[in-house]
């Protein structure tokens, strides 16, 4: 018998029922799509107020050049073009502002009409710019400027017309839950940060201009999509006695006709602006290529689209196949020169050599090697000479000297006074009045007999 079916052995104790098992939690619910959260409302305003509609635009210039500003604007195909005093209008939308901060040579600046409305009285100011959609423009944490001018108007303060502006544009940021920009005061010395003033080299950003301007009872309100200048380039950081600015200097290039495809020659070059902004005609080179604008820090602003029309400069842009040169006696002139091109990036398609214009024979002018091209200089006049009667004497000099050295050549001379003309004594096809150093200038162009 085996031990376990022994009746005297007690059987082992069975083990206890397992525990019933707890049912299964029911799955979950599943989770509803997230809602977005809703869209702001400033975003809303930008799409409808600045995206959509095509905008009046303005592009300044130096009085005198604003034909050829109007000209080149219609070249890189901005539509609706009409020249004005001190500039040209134009309509399209904000890629086109982009376009024309990208790539116009004379332009000073680029502003975008806010908006235009009559103003009789402060309490027109106020409901008027309560309609404009400020959230879509500005961004409350980029300073704000703004610059007053009344002409022929019931309104005469224009310390009143700002504050008037202030107090709509903070009531309508405040209602979009927005906070209102500072505002940004003239410092000690009376610039205030302006763009045109100080050095040429790009040096931080400023605060959003606002322009208001009465004119007649009706206020147009305009915003400045530039913010530094456009002549700043961003390669002149060393400077010479007198320069030029670059828009000046590409607007005696345009207005002598050059387009890059026959040599030049600066033999006054100082800083190089001429030779420079030869070489950036020449390669097709866009002026803005190589800055930062005001529109940058809009709400608005669309960095693909920017990086579109960037990528459309780089792609048109050439070799240069004329020879480039500029001369200058002075070392320390062609030392700047040479830093200025190296940082346009133009220094191996610009020559710049030592030499002295009134010495030059035609054994020495090499840059003749090439045939007949444009001269162009900016000679030193004015408060550089001592008397008007230096001044006429240095451009005899200087036609004499072109008509032995530079026979065939086209040339652009920037000369201080009409009187001196006549002391060239060379054939003038065109001449042409332009603002310049605090001076009005005229530019001659014609060519060496």
């Amino acid at each position: 018998m085996r031990p376990d079916s022994n009746p005297l052995v007690p059987a082992p104790p069975r083990p206890p029922d397992p525990e019933p098992l707890a049912p299964e939690p029911p799955a979950p619910e599943p989770l509803a799509p997230a809602t977005p959260d809703p869209e702001p409302h400033w975003s809303r305003a930008v799409r409808r107020h600045v995206h959509a509609p095509a905008h009046a635009w303005f592009a300044a210039c130096a009085p005198g050049l604003e034909p050829l500003l109007a000209d080149e604007m219609r070249e890189i195909g901005l539509a609706d073009v009409a020249p004005t005093t001190g500039g040209a209008s134009f309509r399209g939308r904000l890629a086109d502002g982009y376009l024309a901060n990208l790539r116009l040579r004379l332009a000073n600046r680029i502003l975008v009409r806010v908006a235009t409305f009559p103003a009789r009285a402060p309490e027109d100011v106020v409901r008027h710019a309560r309609e404009i959609p400020w959230e879509a423009w500005l961004c409350s944490d980029v300073p704000l400027r703004i610059d007053v001018a009344a002409h022929e108007s019931r309104m005469a303060s224009t310390g009143l017309i700002a504050t008037k502006v202030v107090d709509a544009l903070r009531d309508r940021m405040a209602a979009a839950d927005l906070a209102m920009p500072s505002l940004a005061h003239r410092d000690a010395s009376g610039s205030g940060g302006d763009p045109d003033d100080g050095p040429t080299d790009l040096d931080g950003p400023l605060p959003q201009r606002l322009l208001l301007r009465l004119e007649r009872n009706r206020l147009t309100v305009s915003l400045d999509a530039s913010g530094h200048a456009l002549h700043r380039r961003g390669y002149r950081t060393a400077v010479t006695m007198a320069p030029i600015r670059e828009t000046l200097a590409a607007g005696i290039l345009r207005f002598a006709g050059y387009d890059g495809s026959q040599p030049l020659c600066d033999p006054m070059c100082g800083s190089g602006t001429f030779p420079i902004e030869a070489a950036w005609i020449a390669s097709g080179i866009a002026p803005g290529r190589d800055r930062t604008f005001a529109f940058m820090r809009w709400p608005s602003y669309r960095p693909a689209t920017w990086g579109h029309l960037i990528g459309k400069a780089k792609a048109s842009e050439r070799p240069v196949t004329a020879r480039i040169r500029g001369l200058d006696r002075d070392p320390a002139a062609l030392a700047a020169a040479r830093s200025n091109a190296q940082r346009a990036r133009v220094a191996d398609v610009v020559s710049l050599d030592r030499a002295d214009f009134a010495r030059l024979v035609p054994a020495d002018a090499d840059a003749r090697s090439q045939g007949p091209g444009l001269l162009v200089m900016n000679p030193p006049y004015g408060l550089r000479l001592e008397s008007e009667a230096d001044t006429a004497a240095m451009f005899r000099d200087i036609g004499r000297r072109l008509g032995i050295a530079w026979r065939g050549w086209r040339f652009a001379i920037v000369v201080p006074s009409p009187r001196l003309v006549p002391a060239l004594g060379l054939p003038i096809h065109a001449a042409m009045r332009l603002a310049h150093g605090g001076l009005t200038v005229t530019v001659v162009r014609g060519q060496v007999p």
